[in-house]
């Protein structure tokens, strides 16, 4: 959901109706120190989709560790394999991620 909730927020930045991009201001701090930008989440968020259609597991296993934060073992014991497993999976999730992202 997470995910889903920063994607929408990237998309919503880049429309033509809300500025193309034009820097807002907010009151609320959190939101403003994700400095990134938002094409950068929008290229992540399509990279984790191919990641998915290559090998579901490794993409369910990143998601639920950067956007919601969950351990090694609460990932293991959600999609009910070892930790050790999750730990090989979520290396090679962010190394398929890393090529991916450096190619655009």
């Amino acid at each position: 959901m997470m995910r889903r909730i920063l994607v929408d927020h990237a998309r919503s930045l880049n429309r033509d109706k809300r500025g193309s991009g034009a820097q807002q201001l907010t009151l609320h701090e959190s939101i403003i120190a994700n400095n990134d930008p938002p094409q950068n989440l929008l290229d992540l968020h399509e990279a984790l989709k191919s990641l998915a259609q290559f090998d579901q597991r490794k993409a369910e296993a990143l998601e639920l560790q950067f956007f919601a934060g969950l351990s090694i073992k609460e990932i293991a014991g959600i999609i009910e394999v070892s930790p050790r497993t999750i730990e090989r999976d979520i290396q090679l999730a962010k190394a398929w991620l890393h090529r991916e992202l450096s190619s655009n």
